[in-house]
């Protein structure tokens, strides 16, 4: 069964570019909020590449259960101009998180206590460690990815004003709602899973 578009000049037309420009502006706010955010992230990431590696010892690591994720929960102790520090931070995030058991054991297996280990700590803050380093290219990438949704909000912004308006147009095409809603669904999946993944909402957990 076919769909039937109708556009007609007028209050109609006007009401729908106004929802599609809300919308569009809508996406456009989110998508800087983060891009903001990556953009801080690539900032920190560059200064972490001045830290200075140092031996780790192992105290603890165990695996947690967080939900519908693993996390690594571990400590190690680390000296620096001799005096010593525990610091508990894996990445670039707190703790590493997994969907699988069997991957977070594997980790958890690598680090026993006791277990000496490179990391690296904040010469300006020498209490400010970290294990794994992150790197500048995967920080990149993901900033690279957030213009997406700016893009894709001001593009549903603008376009219904750009197209030229006709007293009566009646067309039938059985793809188009279909297309804008698996576009839709699409973006609101992405955004979903950034939000899920973002430094803020890793850190809440």
């Amino acid at each position: 069964m076919g769909w039937t578009v109708t556009t007609r000049s007028g209050s109609g037309g006007i009401v729908g570019k106004i929802i599609m420009t809300g919308f569009g502006l809508f996406f456009a706010v989110i998508g800087s909020q983060f891009v903001k955010q990556e953009w801080q992230s690539l900032k920190e990431t560059k200064a972490m590449q001045q830290w200075v590696p140092m031996n780790c010892t192992i105290e603890t690591c165990t695996v947690e259960d967080a939900g519908e994720d693993f996390r690594l929960d571990l400590t190690y102790r680390y000296t620096v101009n001799e005096q010593q520090y525990i610091a508990d931070r894996y990445g670039k995030q707190r703790h590493l998180v997994r969907e699988s058991i069997s991957e977070i054991k594997a980790v958890e297996k690598k680090l026993p206590p006791g277990k000496t280990i490179n990391g690296y700590h904040n010469p300006d803050n020498p209490s400010e460690a970290i294990l794994d380093l992150p790197t500048i290219g995967s920080a990149r990438s993901t900033l690279g990815m957030t213009f997406v949704f700016p893009t894709v909000g001001i593009l549903f912004a603008t376009i219904p004003w750009l197209r030229k308006n006709k007293k009566t147009e009646t067309k039938t095409n059985p793809a188009a709602p279909k297309a804008f809603l698996v576009a839709f669904g699409a973006i609101f999946a992405i955004v979903g899973s950034l939000i899920v993944s973002s430094p803020i909402v890793s850190a809440i957990v």
